[in-house]
């Protein structure tokens, strides 16, 4: 009994020795206040007086006097003037390399574009065209390059092929580079420069030597390796990857995602991402997203091919990250009109097969197996059906509860097929720009009025309570979220006209898209998206609030400047 009182006074005396400092609240570097701050958490709108941040994250919210235990001789307190702060936006599928060259070229598109490399007014006829791209060859001086020229699109611009640019502009090499990034169109002196092997494009079957133009797997292989070794020298790559960077920033975006990477060569194209994205100066993150025929271009590769795939992790930074995440291809592009159609195009033309379907059940069952989360570039409605059969073949054999499983663009989907995206637990990342684009004009040519009427159609998702993200596939639109809400919101076209509009969604379900929705698309849900105390502070600071200006001026709404990780931009 002694002993036992001995022990309880002595432990006694340990824990009165032993006093637990209390925790001391962290002092925050920044608040932000005076302004409407939208939280993006939950299912209605949620508004708070002031956000605290601390390093790169937030750590408290609430009124200017709650934060009173935060604010320090060196906090910093923002006034947001009246202005609106919301969580920064997230452009989950673009193409940093792609933008990079093609914002290097003689833009010449259907619609205006406003990038950092100067402002491009779009043309919409056959002689408004030629007469720009007169205007582009007389300028070009170099003659050890061809003149590359973005943005040709035959339902806008006419029917131009090889022949034509051989009278129009003789020995002078010419490359115009659709708009679809998937097709181009080559004259004579082209092909010899760039030493196109014509032997392989005579018998390739997504290429016409004779009209010079070559599509799809024919652009990729054949055409595209010969352009980028042009346009990303490392002198080019570089500057050209600054300017995207900049349209980047500018759209108010503080996550984005390549949703093809690598696009030729890995070490090259990682190291130039990581000489330009790396750069504290960047005022964003990127997430990297293997393309898997990059790497394997058949299934049979797969085995060999995917130690790399799995190692890609190793190469990471804070600000450049592989996840594990795999790009598939499933019918041609929507800008091309060569995805894959379940009813016939009305003027007789068919699509394409980017991986034909037996080829494409090897690859998803592989990466399924693997437990990869999958991501399907799909865009027509056969093709979508395809991708479909498919999901529900592995959920059936081998279900997932959480998968994930994403239809990326959805440019025509039907609303049968979204129901069974729904039931099979899928996800989506559409693309409504093809709407404002392409509506009036696949109206007339291709679709028809009833199916151009259905291009993109968010309302479908939503309704069936899909994961909705919107993305810009920068160049395909413009890296500019409140212009992909706009078209969603209010379905106009280029033209003025309203397509479909029972499928227009509500500004806020808009704004999820760009916001929390696509931090879920990322598996990033718990890290951005939205403010809540330990998420990153990302921010993006307007001069108006959308969920109360009129839907048609949201994309007049101006992107003040973003905060990233805690510092502002």
């Amino acid at each position: 009994m002694k002993n036992y009182l001995c022990f309880c006074l002595a432990l006694l005396l340990l824990l009165i020795g032993c006093k637990t400092e209390p925790t001391e609240t962290p002092l925050a570097d920044t608040i932000y206040f005076n302004g409407t701050i939208l939280t993006m958490e939950g299912d209605e709108p949620e508004y708070i007086k002031a956000v605290a941040t601390k390093g790169d994250e937030i750590i408290q919210l609430g009124s200017l006097k709650e934060l009173e235990n935060v604010i320090g001789d060196s906090t910093k307190l923002i006034d947001l003037e009246q202005n609106t702060l919301l969580p920064g936006f997230i452009e989950p599928h673009l193409h940093p390399l792609l933008a990079t060259i093609l914002i290097q070229t003689k833009i010449i598109a259907f619609n205006d574009w406003d990038l950092p490399s100067g402002n491009f007014a779009g043309v919409k006829d056959n002689s408004s065209y030629l007469q720009r791209l007169d205007e582009a060859v007389a300028q070009h001086t170099n003659p050890t390059e061809p003149l590359i020229s973005w943005g040709f699109h035959q339902l806008y611009h006419g029917d131009i092929d090889r022949q034509l640019l051989d009278e129009r502009y003789g020995n002078q090499p010419i490359v115009l580079w659709q708009y679809s990034f998937h097709e181009a169109i080559l004259n004579t002196a082209a092909i010899k420069m760039l030493q196109i092997d014509e032997a392989a494009a005579a018998q390739h079957p997504q290429a016409d030597l004779e009209k010079g133009r070559f599509f799809e797997k024919g652009m990729m292989y054949l055409v595209g390796p010969k352009l980028m070794g042009i346009l990303l020298t490392p002198e080019r790559a570089v500057k050209g990857l600054q300017l995207t960077a900049k349209a980047i920033q500018n759209g108010g975006v503080t996550t984005v995602a390549d949703m093809a990477m690598p696009l030729v060569n890995l070490d090259m194209e990682l190291n130039l991402v990581k000489g330009v994205l790396n750069n504290p100066a960047i005022p964003f993150r990127t997430f990297l997203i293997p393309m898997a025929s990059s790497f394997a271009r058949s299934a049979d590769q797969l085995e060999a091919a995917f130690p790399t795939i799995d190692s890609l992790a190793k190469y990471n930074t804070d600000k450049i990250k592989f996840v594990k995440q795999i790009k598939l291809m499933a019918d041609g592009a929507f800008y091309s009109q060569l995805m894959q159609m379940a009813e016939p195009y009305t003027d007789g033309h068919h699509g394409e097969w980017l991986t034909e379907p037996e080829e494409f059940a090897k690859y998803a069952q592989f990466f399924w197996d693997k437990d990869y989360r999958i991501h399907v570039h799909a865009n027509g409605d056969k093709g979508v059906e395809m991708v479909l059969n498919n999901l529900e073949k592995l959920q059936k054999e081998a279900p997932k509860e959480d998968h994930r499983f994403t239809f990326h663009h959805l440019g025509y989907v039907r609303k049968d097929q979204v129901q069974k995206m729904a039931k099979l637990g899928a996800q989506a990342s559409i693309q409504p720009y093809y709407l404002y684009s392409l509506g009036s004009k696949y109206a007339e040519t291709g679709l028809g009025k009833k199916r151009a009427q259905r291009i993109s159609p968010v309302g479908y998702l939503i309704q069936n309570d899909i994961t909705t993200c919107f993305h810009s596939d920068f160049f395909m639109a413009p890296v500019e979220p409140l212009t992909l809400m706009w078209v969603a919101v209010n379905r106009k076209t280029m033209d003025g006209k309203t397509f479909g509009a029972e499928l227009r969604v509500s500004v806020w379900e808009a704004l999820k898209a760009v916001t929390i929705s696509a931090a879920h698309h990322l598996n990033q849900e718990n890290s951005i998206g939205s403010i809540k105390i330990g998420k990153k502070a990302d921010f993006v600071i307007l001069d108006e609030n959308p969920l109360t200006v009129n839907p048609e001026q949201l994309k007049d709404i101006k992107v003040l400047s973003t905060v990233f990780e805690g510092q502002r931009f």
